[in-house]
């Protein structure tokens, strides 16, 4: 009986200890990908990458489940969690640079420009 309620009490406390790690999304630069987007979808792939890079951003901060962890882990899970989020926000800023390399080398600026005003034009004639 003291064995089971052992072995649950690890459980628990190892279920905790796993909440308390930051669940980040990282990204790696894949130029050859993003050759291929359109200038549409570029932009998409900035506000998505962007908002990866703000989650990585705010999981350095002291989140409740990170002070939780660490009430459960002694603090042993703060550095972890800090250097992974470290790593994916600088994963996160390298594929921005990457992403707005493609984008000046498409001139997307320009294309989005004249794609707008087009547009703007239109709805105006009509």
């Amino acid at each position: 009986m003291a064995l089971m309620n052992n072995t649950h009490l690890l459980i628990v406390i190892i279920s905790f200890w796993l909440v308390a790690c930051v669940s980040v999304t990282t990204v790696e630069p894949e130029r050859d990908k993003y050759l291929s987007y359109s200038c549409e979808e570029l932009q998409q792939a900035l506000r998505d990458i962007g908002a990866i890079h703000d989650d990585a951003e705010g999981e350095q901060g002291l989140t409740a489940t990170q002070a939780f962890g660490d009430a459960l882990t002694l603090g042993i899970a703060r550095p972890v969690n800090m250097t992974r989020a470290k790593n994916a926000e600088r994963n996160a800023e390298e594929q921005i640079k990457l992403l707005y390399e493609i984008w000046d080398e498409k001139k997307c600026s320009s294309m989005m420009y004249e794609k707008n005003k087009k547009e703007a034009l239109t709805s105006e004639t009509n």
